[in-house]
This record gives structure tokens, sequence and C-alpha cells, in this order.
């Protein structure tokens, strides 16, 4: 009962864009409430949950982002940032290093799918990284809820300033990925922004 509790709150959170609590405060909880249970088999089911919703929000984004609200001047823009990065080896092995352990995946899944790249490519180093973190916190979930207090610990300090500076500043770096005249960049190496478009260029 606990492993599906877990499942499914992990999954929630990595269904969430932004502004998504951190997922070792699940991990600790449970850690911290059944001592008994297996470190690795709790990071095991946190890592396949949150590789799913990871999944599920990049296909959400795909389907209500790049389908119905991009123009077709900005699909075809991401997609040739997508194309570049498929060819160029030394970019994928970047990008591998990247998702492993960057604590922003929700803005790096939702580029994923609007420069239309494959999944297993993201989703893959992902879990890999996730199952390692996920051990290391419930490993040290007994330590960590000692210095934090997890249950006593006023939860409304997590929406500190801190914090929403950050999530907005992920906005922005989404907003300026899809922006972004990549042809541009790479190709005559200057740095701009898409033009507005005309009216009969948008879907």
């Amino acid at each position: 009962m606990e492993a599906l509790l877990l499942f499914a709150v992990v999954y929630a959170l990595h269904l969430v864009p932004v502004f998504a609590p951190p997922t070792w405060m699940a991990i600790a909880l449970v850690a911290l409430n059944r001592p008994e249970l297996n470190p690795f088999v709790v990071a095991v089911i946190a890592a396949l949950a949150a590789t799913s919703g990871r999944i599920t929000l990049a296909y959400g984004a795909k389907v209500l982002v790049r389908e119905r609200w991009m123009s077709e001047r900005t699909r075809e823009n991401v997609d040739f940032l997508g194309r570049l990065i498929e060819k160029r080896r030394g970019a994928r092995y970047g990008l591998l290093l990247l998702y492993l352990y960057n604590p922003a995946s929700n803005c790096l899944f939702i580029a994923h799918s609007l420069a239309r790249l494959p999944i297993a490519m993201i989703a893959l180093p992902f879990l890999m990284g996730r199952l390692t973190t996920y051990t290391l916190w419930g490993m040290a979930a007994q330590s960590v809820a000692q210095q934090f207090r997890l249950d006593e610990r006023d939860w409304s300090t997590y929406l500190g300033g801190y914090f929403i500076l950050t999530q907005l500043v992920l906005l922005i770096a989404l907003w300026l990925f899809t922006r972004i005249d990549w042809r541009a960049l790479f190709e005559t190496h200057r740095l701009r922004l898409l033009g507005h478009e005309r009216p009969e260029e948008r879907d």
C-alpha cells in the first residue's frame, strides 16, 4: 500500500510543470515512517514514478503547447534545433550529462518534447540519475528529517522568494528556447529572437 501511495504521489509531483515540491520530501517521509523498507526499493519505485510523470508531462506539452499554441514558424524553429542535436553526437553526449542530475527536469522534458526529440534520449538518463539520487536521499532520510524537522516545519516557507525566483527564471528560459532563432545562431552566428509573424503565417 505504501509503495502504491509513494508511486502516485511522486508521479503527481512530476506532472506539475512548475512550483512542485521536491521529491526528496516524499521519500524522506516514507523512509522515516517505515524505516524497515529497503531504501533501494523505495528509490526504484520513486524513480519509475518520476520518469513516468515526466514522460506524461512531455506528451502533454507536445499535444497542448506544440500542436495547439505554437505557430508553424516556432515549430520549425525548435525542429531545426532538434535535428541539429540528433545529427551531432557530441551534443547528444552533452545532453546526456545534463539530463542525469539536472534539477530543472520539468523544463528539460517540455523543451525536449517541443523539439520532437526521442523521449528515450532524456527518459533513460533521467531514470538512472534519479535512481542514484533517490537512493542516497532514502539512506539519509533520518538525518535530513532531524536537520529540517519535517514533522514540525512550516511548509509555507517552501514558497519563499528564492524558490519563486528560480521557477520564474526557468519559465523565462523555456520561453527563450522557443523564441531564439536557432538557425540564425548556428548558421550565421547571430543571436536574435524570432520576429513578429504576419497573420497568414499563423495556423
